[in-house]
């Protein structure tokens, strides 16, 4: 007789069992982060290698100590480069820009604005002149010191974290314009939520593209770095792999770093959403508020078809009609 009653209270709400069972389907992401990166490791030995080296160069490598007699060397080059001629050139460039900008018409150059040009040209070549003089002076200055020093190697972090934080200011630039612009734009049938992760996913593709930019910009002008040093071929090319190994490994640490915690915070927010709606269900109270809307937009739908058949709502045809 108490067989109907026992069967009774262990018997679940088939929508609280779907609830428990999405619960148990959403799995831990720690531990498939965890065991993705392991089977990645062993089976991509090479990249892991290249990885934890990149990793190492970024994090302790400072370049050879300079000495004494190299830094007065250094210093000493430095001190010979005569900045005078250098901003005498730049104030008869400035000059003959601002005598073309003048003579020039809208469409047409007469004899006086050709020979306030043929004054740019030659102001210009002779600066240019000026400023490949005092680069070359400096780059024998640099030589002295070598691009395995300190100095270059912290010339080298400058120019990166310069560049790095360009790429980083792009992407809050880009997120802040997408906020404002295509944010919080809401369709019918949106949640908050949808709306959080939807900024999120775009907050991610910008700082992507903002500091894989950087790197190519950091790559393109780390040859130049390099070559101020005058170094040897073999020297350049290692230090080169090295510098771009290194910078790939850090903004490659720092979207990793962000698409985890974001995933996390997804997991985080699902979880906290699964455990609501599981308290929803096991509510008797909720469960019944439930029903009855169901049950009202049932009636809202039932009056609107009455409305198009041209009948008020609960009209019966009857057997004449």
């Amino acid at each position: 007789a108490d067989l109907p009653a026992i069967r009774g209270r262990t018997t679940m709400d088939p929508t609280g069992q779907q609830v428990q069972r999405r619960d148990a389907d959403i799995p831990p992401l720690l531990s498939l982060f965890v065991n993705g990166a392991k089977n990645f490791a062993k089976k991509n030995k090479t990249i892991t290698g290249s990885y934890f080296l990149g990793l190492f160069l970024l994090l302790f490598a400072t370049g050879f100590k300079v000495t004494d007699d190299m830094r007065v060397a250094y210093d000493s080059k430095l001190n010979q480069i005569d900045d005078t001629s250098k901003q005498a050139a730049w104030t008869k460039l400035r000059r003959a820009e601002e005598r073309h900008y003048h003579s020039k018409g809208f469409f047409s150059c007469d004899a006086n604005c050709q020979n306030a040009k043929r004054e740019l040209d030659a102001a210009r070549y002779s600066y240019d002149t000026q400023v490949r003089a005092e680069n070359d002076a400096v780059s024998d200055a640099k030589a002295e010191v070598g691009i395995l020093s300190e100095y270059g190697v912290q010339e080298t972090r400058d120019m990166f974290w310069g560049v790095f934080a360009g790429g980083k200011d792009f992407a809050k630039r880009s997120s802040m314009w997408d906020l404002i612009f295509m944010g919080w734009r809401w369709g019918r049938d949106e949640q908050l939520v949808t709306v959080v992760l939807r900024w999120l996913m775009q907050l991610l593709m910008n700082f992507t593209l903002g500091l894989i930019g950087a790197l190519f910009v950091f790559v393109w002008r780390l040859w130049g770095l390099i070559a101020a040093y005058k170094p040897d071929p073999l020297t350049a090319a290692m230090y080169f792999g090295a510098a771009a190994l290194s910078a790939t490994v850090c903004v490659m640490s720092y979207l990793a770093l962000m698409y985890a915690a974001a995933a996390g915070t997804v997991g985080v927010v699902g979880k906290a959403l699964v455990d609501h709606a599981r308290r929803i269900e096991n509510d008797p109270q909720a469960r019944a508020q439930r029903i009855r809307q169901q049950q009202q937009q049932q009636q809202r739908r039932q009056y609107r078809d009455g409305m198009a058949g041209g009948m008020p709502p609960g009209y019966r045809r009857t057997h004449h009609e």
